[in-house]
């Protein structure tokens, strides 16, 4: 579509939108408040989206930092050697290299369910399916 010598890309839903919403109201004349006006909703959305953004971003510096000290703390006060030693399973698979140990457990149902279905898939693959 050429529109004053210039391609136009694409469809303007904003303008659809706002359009259609005028020519609604003055058929129907109907007096919109400005709370059901698709304005009003699209700029609540922006702010949201603009809140929920800044807040997550504030989370992933929180937990970065979090990881951060507690990797600190771990390495230079020794508690990671004391974890190791306390932890069996890294023992167990120490000497038992072959040994197929599991390091986690489920913790819900959904994750039990993952995990019955990664098995039942790598059986799949291991048979030639």
């Amino acid at each position: 579509m050429l529109l004053a010598g210039k391609n136009q890309v694409g469809f303007n839903r904003s303008a659809f939108f706002k359009t259609a919403e005028q020519t609604f109201d003055k058929n129907f004349e109907y007096a919109r408040p400005i709370h059901q006006s698709y304005e009003y909703f699209n700029d609540r959305k922006k702010n949201y989206n603009i809140e929920k953004s800044e807040k997550e971003r504030g989370n992933k510096i929180s937990s970065g930092v979090k990881n951060e000290t507690k990797n600190f703390i771990m390495k230079h006060t020794g508690l990671n050697e004391v974890k190791k030693q306390l932890n069996p399973i890294q023992s167990i698979k120490e000497h038992i290299p072959f040994a197929k140990i599991p390091t986690s457990f489920p913790k819900s149902i959904t994750d039990m369910s993952i995990k019955v279905v990664r098995k039942v898939m790598d059986m799949g693959k291991d048979m030639g399916y």
